[in-house]
């Protein structure tokens, strides 16, 4: 039934499978260090917390890519990948 119904391919979907080595990559950073902070500063409720730290791990995580991939060095040591295309 998976293969069926869920085997499809839209732009959103295109775009995430062209990022998800370097969101794999970045995500443990923006995830660790927001959940360090919110849970050390700040009073708020756990589901809170998690919520935001979700969602700062994934844009926190496309902002570090975004960045490592236009540098050339960083982008061939970091990421792998020997020609921006």
């Amino acid at each position: 039934m998976a293969k069926r119904y869920l085997d499809y391919t839209n732009k959103f979907f295109s775009f995430m499978s062209s990022k998800s080595w370097g969101l794999y990559i970045f995500h443990y950073l923006p995830l660790s260090v927001t959940a360090l902070l919110l849970t050390s500063y700040t009073n708020l409720p756990p589901i809170l917390t998690y919520i935001i730290t979700a969602i700062s791990a994934f844009i926190g995580a496309y902002i570090l890519y975004e960045i490592i991939s236009r540098i050339p060095l960083l982008r061939y040591f970091v990421l792998g990948i020997k020609k921006k295309g």
